[in-house]
């Protein structure tokens, strides 16, 4: 695998949308020769239009951040649209001669117990000895949930929470509301029925209503 380090800081792409959008598209670019070149000897991709590009940066996702949050620029993780690109000349970016217009930004870890700050978070003062073990293995977060409901954007899933004031609406029991965490963040949902038997739009339909 290649890692490559961009110009900017994780201070500077952290603080609006478009600057998430600015970081998928600046990662892109520095590493465009690469995918090019992997585009090119490819049997399989014909065009980047068979491609979801996912940018995984460096370090926690906001999704982590606790009450007391030594690392206030984690960048938060995202679907990237057009809205997200204004930043970028032209609202696009180009490989191999073909628009990119969508991806996803994904964090590193979601996981505080690599870092040494861990003990500051979750104090282990009152645990008893025999529950030390496994004190920080009940706090790691999984990032497959996560995955999934970013997905569930590209995809066209309906939100079901509310956008504006972040309020969970089906709870759990929706991949595209909090029940990407569930189970830590291992085991997500199903899209949620009226999703999955929705016929309004071609990328659903998965449950004939008839039956």
């Amino acid at each position: 695998k290649t890692i490559y380090e961009l110009d900017q800081t994780m201070s500077y792409y952290s603080t609006s949308d478009q600057k998430i959008g600015l970081l998928f598209a600046d990662a892109l670019e520095l590493a465009s020769n690469d995918i090019e070149h992997y585009i090119n000897v490819s049997d399989n991709i014909d065009s980047v239009d068979d491609v979801l590009f996912v940018v995984f940066h460096a370090g926690l996702g906001q999704e982590a951040s606790q009450d007391f949050d030594p690392t206030i620029y984690d960048i938060r993780s995202a679907y990237i649209d057009m809205n997200m690109l204004s930043d970028v000349q032209q609202n696009e970016y180009w490989i191999n001669n073909q628009n990119i217009i969508s991806g996803l930004v994904m964090p590193e870890t979601l996981n505080w117990i690599f870092y040494d700050v861990i003990e500051d978070l979750f104090p282990n003062t009152f645990i008893s000895i025999d529950e030390l073990e496994n004190l920080y293995c009940e706090i790691q977060i999984g990032m497959t949930g996560l995955f999934a409901h970013l997905l569930g954007y590209h995809f066209g899933f309906p939100v079901m929470s509310d956008v504006d004031t972040g309020n969970t609406r089906i709870g759990k029991f929706g991949l595209m509301d909090v029940g990407w965490s569930n189970q830590a963040g291992i085991i997500p949902p199903r899209p949620n029925p009226w999703t999955r038997s929705n016929k309004n739009d071609n990328v659903y339909g998965w449950v004939d209503k008839e039956n």
